[in-house]
């Protein structure tokens, strides 16, 4: 967590992009739909602001207990960070207090441990909130699974374990958090590379910037305003070549550009379809967005069209199959096969999580519509933040 970094994200920033429905062919055509998966409604906190004062609801519009906050973030590893009268503490599902409002910032609980701050120095706390690492060092990310967590100390990044003891020295001009597989990218005075746990150089530091590693274990590299690929150990697996590029995604796809046009390669880095549209991005879910002159739809992974490019903005399928659209400047969705889950009536719509409930905006306030297209809490909010599930 920085200084400079906002507390949290409440009002829906969406740079949308939509897209269309299936063409029929003649005849009659089997009609396929997504069942999406939405979790009981009384097993959701959402917070939610009304006359200036934050509290919970379930996904059905209902109070959760009858406290209220200054601020209010999402419930993570059963706790939630909350502020009141200008300092930030921790209640559990309840309401209660677990950590009292002492702390001027803090993050949400993961993996154990949540940063806080104090007289803009950053330490950590415990699930039990007692101190693990006393306020000490300039910014402070979270823990991640290896159990390394990044830190700022002297204008530099490097990574501490739980005892606070720095196991990678603060030497890096930035660096990430380490990834699920144990890798972190890091910049030095010659450019980005990658480490691994140990702090030992997997990926030498030598490029322009570096992104991070896709599950197909292969990370975007630039050298000379050109892109390519790198794997985990810094083999160069599509040589810088590309005007730009995307992270790899579904289907062991990554969407590149090359004179004017996007198209897209394989993981060997084989041209699958060359270069032919005016944008596009990487599979979601078996699906693809582009833009095909103004218009955009999508692709299935035989690069045929699923959907074809009619309307005017369009953003990438969630994994659960859903797609937020777009109409006559009125925002709705859509599933993979291109059916119409909500009407496009909206002047905002978050893209659905793994909860199966989402954010929608209309005519200025907020509420909460589920996978089905129903709006399940009323639209009366002046905001609404993440959306949680509780035990």
């Amino acid at each position: 967590m920085s200084k400079d970094r906002k507390k949290w994200s409440i009002l829906l920033t969406l740079g949308l992009t939509i897209c269309g429905t299936l063409t029929g062919c003649g005849g009659k055509k089997e009609i396929k739909t997504v069942n999406v998966k939405v979790q009981e409604a009384s097993k959701i906190a959402i917070p939610v602001k009304a006359k200036d004062s934050f509290y919970y609801i379930d996904a059905n519009g209902k109070k959760l207990f009858d406290k209220e906050f200054s601020y209010a973030g999402a419930f993570q590893d059963g706790m939630a960070v909350v502020e009141k009268k200008g300092k930030t503490g921790y209640i559990d599902t309840k309401g209660n207090y677990c950590v009292k409002p002492i702390y001027d910032q803090g993050s949400d609980m993961t993996n154990g441990y949540a940063v806080v701050a104090k007289n803009d120095q950053y330490g950590y706390i415990k699930q039990s909130g007692t101190i693990a690492i006393e306020p000490r060092y300039e910014e402070a990310y979270v823990f991640a699974k290896n159990g390394l967590a990044r830190i700022k100390r002297n204008g530099k990044y490097g990574f501490i374990n739980a005892q606070g003891e720095e196991v990678i020295k603060a030497v890096y001009l930035t660096a990430s958090d380490f990834d699920d597989h144990g890798n972190a990218i890091v910049q030095t005075k010659s450019g980005y590379g990658a480490i691994d746990q140990k702090g030992v150089q997997t990926v030498a530091c030598q490029y322009d910037s570096m992104g991070a590693f896709s599950k197909d274990g292969l990370a975007l590299i630039c050298q000379n305003d050109l892109y390519g690929y790198v794997d985990r150990t810094g083999k160069v697996i599509v040589k810088p070549k590309y005007e730009n590029a995307r992270d790899f995604g579904d289907n062991k796809m990554a969407a590149v550009f090359r004179a004017t046009r996007w198209g897209y390669i394989n993981t060997k880095g084989k041209e699958v379809l060359k270069p032919t549209y005016v944008k596009a991005w990487n599979f979601v879910g078996g699906r693809a967005l582009l833009q095909k002159n103004k218009k955009f739809g999508y692709l299935g992974t035989d690069f045929e069209y699923e959907i074809d490019p009619d309307y005017e903005k369009a953003r990438e399928f969630s994994e659960n199959g859903l797609a937020v659209v777009c109409m006559d400047g009125k925002f709705g969705v859509i599933d993979r096969y291109g059916n119409q889950v909500a009407k496009t009536e909206y002047n905002d719509i978050q893209d659905f999580g793994d909860t199966g409930y989402t954010i929608v905006q209309k005519n200025g306030k907020y509420g909460i519509m589920n996978a089905k297209g129903k709006i399940t809490a009323k639209i009366q909010y002046q905001a609404i933040g993440v959306i949680s599930a509780i035990n």
